[in-house]
């Protein structure tokens, strides 16, 4: 079944723990399938956040096809880190992604590396060959000038690694080439990989281009790619000064590949998973030739304020705007093939209405079996976010040339996901059987800070997200005065607009999510340094409050002290008087999924939180807000401030010993010390709360706190020229890097995990605790090191492991890493051959010695040439103390990667308890025994020696043994290695073989397996080798098949098939005959036991198991799937 999951990857990595040697089991395989069970209900899951960037990870599982052995997964992923105004939304809708197949994508640097002779893989002139020669270690006749002026440019010396990314069923990454090249194993460079994950990376080539790639995954999988989306051409269109000009000199006709497509998947054993894809044609053309997409972009501005000596003033200054138009081709997946059926992606007929290029939307994704019939269908609803129409005249560049202001269009329309529902077709179609999830999102056209504006708006902050702001153009430093300078700082109010806020799950659970900016320490940012200051009031006994009864009724207030926002605060944006508070409310008594009470329930329509301004002995009401908001307001600097909690209750409807109620109010103080942490906004947003509900009913809150919070990249925007042209432009010259894809990182984050109301019958805590228990989690700092403006960020290693995690007053877990860093081994030089430098924070020398590496022949060049190297960090040891009353109880993990860099499996572990018994394992993979067949599959994962110590005394050894396979059958084997037998033995005994394998079918699946002088078992398999149907005990794989071809029985099913089956009880009467019948894609629908009796299986639409039946039909059990009406 389909649960909703929010997958994480922010736990500790798993270490080999244990607290005594337990004895290995030899077990005969698990070929034959479980008996089927209850589907799970799909309740509400609480939503996990990777704590390190405070970005939660929400997904939906669609659907994995199963192979022999493989398996595709189909996954929907939303980002909840913000969302750009320039975003635009994929084919299943905004921030969301369908993860399916995989593909491997390039960012180019510099120009390509494949293109012609003078691409990075191909140039004669590397990097190290030009250094040489520019510093005057070699004599080269061209000198300097040749290779880094205006005739490298005209050639298109490429002197810059691109940057490549895979993705394939599940497992990402990243590689480069380098320019250390062997004319024998490497002609065009290494592949080094980012971190080094030992997979085999192969493209093939055509002339000069890469046309194709293979990857081999540690595990012996062959993922093999082929051309996906191309760039076509692109022209740029300039205004300048209000002006629209073609630059002609900015026109590229280099049409090269952008991505390659994940078409074939193969097994080590020799199962195929396939994949196919779509090419939309383009309206008015009959093919999708030589594009089918067309996009026109807005680019940078500039602002143009010296050229060579002359300083530009007043209206001699030049405002320059760029567009691109871009033309392109783009493959869309359309199907996945297994052994066992296909998945297909359906589009709709009709086109979106927020594309330039006509495109359509995902509407269904369908399964269907081998005999071509539909088993499930998932339904894709969606709508849009309809924006304010643009304000101005805006270029598109292709048949209409212009939007007119006012013009609705498709600039101010997003396509969002509202729903996935799923369809079961087995057996026919029972809409009664169907189950959906819906999502809600910050949008509200009545409240304008909840509408992202038109794609096109200016209204954005340094990182591109929706900032509210009335700006005239991009550039956010003093182009011609104040008036026309963008105000690009971070607002809060409007950072959340459009963004997923809730998700319904199928049962009627629903979970809320809270947002908040990121912010953090901005000491090293162009901008005035605050700290985060915070008060909270917390509706507790033993916290000062007055009672007032008047009959039945009780009013409870709490006050807090007062507190004071200085007049040095954070002004507000639109009114520098003024400074912006936070708020968020809770309460465990009145806290439901919509919010909104009546009937019997009147006490929560009677509780909140007020904001008082506080004059002298006057107090004057600035806000009341009900209990559960949360949200902003614009108050008065140079005031003073006090916080109250009112709750009125009917009798002891609330009392303050089963509920709780707080609120927290926040706000930027100038920092007086400019040493310590300083803190501001910054771009994109973290989850601050998460609320999960069933039945209307909160059952779970967790809200978290964030500490030193940093980026790894700030924007600037001033740059100089050829011909010493200064400007300032719109799009920062350092790219703003992320960190685990959040543009902020945090050194610590405290989870609380809050007590909830003891009516709901829920509490996420132990009896007798307090209100809320923490977790304080930290984390390794990233590297904010830039080696070269623009050059790839490669050190995503380095931040964001957790080092410490406390749970307060219960345990403590501290993790040591081991760093594995190839500064020299695997060293990448680039060289940045630009016309453009920047003066700060980089210190460049002066602009004419720049100049000379363009035109002399000896000079230093040494400034815009770059390092970069992978390297990542693997968990070393880890010391867990748990707290058992007054003692404390410490174990220590310790993990060894002795064969680094071949593979970064752990070679030995070391487990010491608290009793002070150390436990070791040490395992030997293919690697260590020089198992070479092995080796060649790329099959480093493969166990095949593992002993155990206590102390230095061998407890066992176990050993699997691999081997070229020949068995009963040697025409239809596999060619590969696969498992010959299993053999151990107890402290210094000899080994003993317990499990041998005498047999394989062409899909290395077991024919014939034995234990040491236990009985043979023989597997038979059908519908096409994709299932066991015959389990015989007793008697070998030949004496089977002499019986009964296994080949014969592939096409059949139903009666035909158990037919043939039972000739076996009647042939081999010495043996236990276990059949199997099966109904493809869904499960076991009969299985017969060797007495002969059967038990039967029915399934629902959906594929759920219904009914359990005996050998006479008898139900023996029912179960019924009762879900939240759609």
């Amino acid at each position: 079944m389909k649960n909703f999951i929010a997958c994480l990857c922010m736990s500790f990595c798993c270490f080999w723990g244990y607290s005594q040697i337990s004895a290995t089991e030899y077990n005969t395989p698990a070929v034959i399938p479980q008996s089927p069970e209850v589907a799970s209900l799909l309740r509400y899951s609480e939503v996990p956040v990777s704590y390190y960037n405070g970005i939660p990870n929400i997904g939906v599982p669609i659907y994995t096809l199963q192979g022999r052995e493989l398996s595709a997964p189909v996954n929907l992923s939303y980002h909840a880190g913000g969302l750009r105004v320039t975003e635009e939304s994929s084919w299943v809708g905004l921030g969301w992604s369908l993860s399916a197949g995989g593909r491997i994508t390039r960012t180019v640097k510099g120009q390509l590396d494949d293109e012609g002779q003078y691409g990075f893989i191909h140039n004669q002139y590397t990097v190290d060959y030009i250094k040489q020669v520019c510093e005057g270690f070699i004599n080269d006749p061209n000198g300097c000038g040749y290779y880094t002026g205006d005739n490298a440019i005209l050639q298109r010396f490429d002197y810059e690694p691109d940057d490549f990314n895979y993705s394939m069923f599940g497992q990402s990454g990243r590689f480069m080439f380098n320019q250390e090249r062997d004319p024998i194993n490497n002609p065009k460079g290494e592949i080094v990989q980012f971190p080094n994950k030992n997979v085999l990376i192969e493209p093939t080539f055509n002339g000069y281009n890469i046309e194709s790639w293979k990857i081999t995954d540690t595990n012996g999988i062959v993922y093999e790619f082929e051309k996906g989306n191309s760039f076509d051409n692109s022209e740029t269109i300039q205004k300048i000064n209000g002006q629209i000009e073609l630059s002609t000199n900015d026109v590229s006709n280099y049409s090269y590949v952008e991505t390659w497509d994940l078409v074939k998947v193969t097994s080590p054993n020799g199962d195929v998973i396939t994949l196919e894809y779509d090419r939309p044609i383009l309206d008015g053309y009959t093919t999708a030739y030589p594009h089918n997409d067309i996009t026109t972009a807005q680019g940078s501005q500039s602002l143009v304020v010296q050229q060579g000596s002359q300083v530009l003033n007043g209206q001699d200054r030049k405002r320059i705007e760029t567009y691109s138009v871009t033309r392109r081709h783009y493959t869309l997946l359309s199907k996945i093939t297994s052994s066992k059926g296909s998945v297909h992606f359906v589009r709709d007929t009709a086109d979106r209405l927020d594309t330039q290029s006509k495109k359509q939307r995902l509407q269904y994704i369908e399964v269907y079996d081998t005999a071509n019939t539909l088993t499930q269908r998932i339904e894709f609803t969606h709508g849009y976010f309809n924006s304010p129409p643009v304000t101005k005249s805006e270029f598109i560049g292709t048949g209409q040339a212009e939007i007119n202001a006012g013009t609705d269009s498709y600039l101010n329309k997003r396509l969002y996901l509202e729903k996935v529902t799923f369809e079961g077709h087995y057996g026919g179609h029972n809409p009664a059987d169907d189950y959906s999830y819906s999502f809600g999102y910050n949008y509200d056209t009545s409240d304008a800070r909840t509408v992202l504006p038109d794609k096109r708006s200016y209204a954005q902050d340094h990182w591109g997200y929706y900032n509210g702001k009335n700006n005239s153009n991009l550039i956010p430093y003093h182009g011609a005065g104040n008036a026309q300078m963008a105000n690009r700082e971070v607002d809060p109010d409007y950072s959340s607009a459009c963004i997923l806020n809730s998700i319904q799950y199928p049962e009627g659970g629903i979970t809320k999510l809270y947002y908040e900016n990121n912010r953090g320490d901005v000491r090293h940012i162009n901008g005035s340094p605050y700290l985060e200051e915070k008060v909270k009031l917390a509706a507790l006994a033993n916290n000062q409050h007055s009672i007032t009864e008047n009959g039945n009724e009780t009013t409870y207030i709490f006050s807090s002290n007062t507190f004071t926002i200085t007049d040095d605060a954070k002004p507000s944006s639109s009114d520098s008087n003024m400074t912006r508070m936070e708020y968020f409310g809770f309460s465990n008594r009145c806290d439901t999924a919509d919010a909104v009470y009546s009937g019997a329930d009147l006490i929560c329509n009677s509780m909140f939180f007020d904001l008082y301004k506080v004059d002298g002995g006057n107090e004057t009401l600035v806000q009341r807000y009900s209990i559960w908001e949360s949200g902003s307001l614009l108050v008065d600097k140079n005031a003073t401030y006090k916080i109250k909690i009112e709750i009125t209750t009917d009798g002891d409807n609330y009392n303050l010993v089963d509920h709780y109620s707080d609120v927290t109010f926040s706000w930027f103080e100038e920092n007086p010390n400019l040493t310590s942490e300083a803190f501001d906004y910054f771009g994109g947003i973290r989850v601050k709360a998460i609320k999960t509900y069933d039945e209307n009913r909160l059952s779970s809150y967790k809200s978290f706190e964030y500490e030193g919070g940093y980026v790894v990249s700030q924007p600037f925007y001033y740059s100089i020229g050829a011909n010493n042209t200064r400007k300032y432009v719109s799009q920062s010259w350092v790219p703003l890097q992320t960190t685990q894809s959040g543009y902020a990182g945090y050194k610590a984050v405290l989870e609380n995990i809050h007590e909830v109301a003891t009516e709901t019958g829920y509490s996420s805590l132990d009896a007798g605790s307090s209100r809320m228990r923490q977790v304080r989690r930290t984390f390794s700092i990233a590297s904010t090191d830039i080696t070269f403006p623009g050059a790839p960020y490669t050190q995503e290693w380095v931040g964001g492991h957790p080092v410490l995690e406390e749970v307060t007053g219960k345990s403590s877990a501290t993790t040591h890493y081991e760093i594995f860093a190839s500064h020299s081994i695997d060293n990448i030089e680039g060289f940045v051959l630009q016309r453009e430098y920047h003066v700060w924070p980089f210190q460049f020398q002066d602009y004419d010695d720049i100049l000379a590496c363009m035109t002399n022949d000896v000079c230093n060049i040494s400034r815009n040439i770059y390092n970069i190297w992978p390297g990542q960090k693997l968990p070393k040891q880890q010391t867990v103390v748990t707290k058992e009353g007054t003692r404390e109880l410490t174990q220590v993990t310790q993990t060894f990667y002795e064969s680094a860099p071949n593979h970064y499996n752990p070679t030995r572990t070391s487990f010491t308890d608290s009793k002070g018994d150390v436990y070791e394992t040490v395992i030997r993979y293919p690697f260590e025994e020089n198992n070479t067949v092995l080796l060649s599959e790329n099959r480093l994962n493969v166990p095949l020696k593992t002993q155990q110590f206590k102390g230095t005394t061998l407890m066992q050894t176990a050993i699997t043994q691999y081997g070229g396979f020949t068995g009963s059958d040697p025409n239809d084997n596999p060619t590969n290695n696969l498992l010959q037998s299993m053999s151990g033995a107890k402290k210094n005994n000899a080994l003993e073989e317990r499990v041998t394998y005498h047999g394989y079918n062409k899909y290395g699946q077991v024919r014939e397996v034995s234990k040491t002088d236990g009985t043979h078992i023989t597997y038979l398999w059908g519908y096409n080798y994709n299932y066991p149907v015959a389990k015989i005990e007793n008697a070998t794989y030949s004496q089977v098949s002499i019986l009964l071809d296994e080949a014969n029985i592939q096409n059949l099913t139903g009666a035909a098939l158990e037919n043939a089956l039972n000739s076996l009880r009647d042939n081999l009467p010495q043996a236990m005959v276990s059949t199997y019948r099966y109904q493809p894609l869904v499960g076991v629908v009969q299985t017969t036991d060797p007495r002969g009796r059967n038990t039967y299986y029915t399934y629902d639409t959906m594929g759920r198991l219904k009914h359990v039946l005996d050998h006479d039909q008898h139900v023996l059990s029912e179960n019924n799937y009762n879900y939240r009406t759609n």
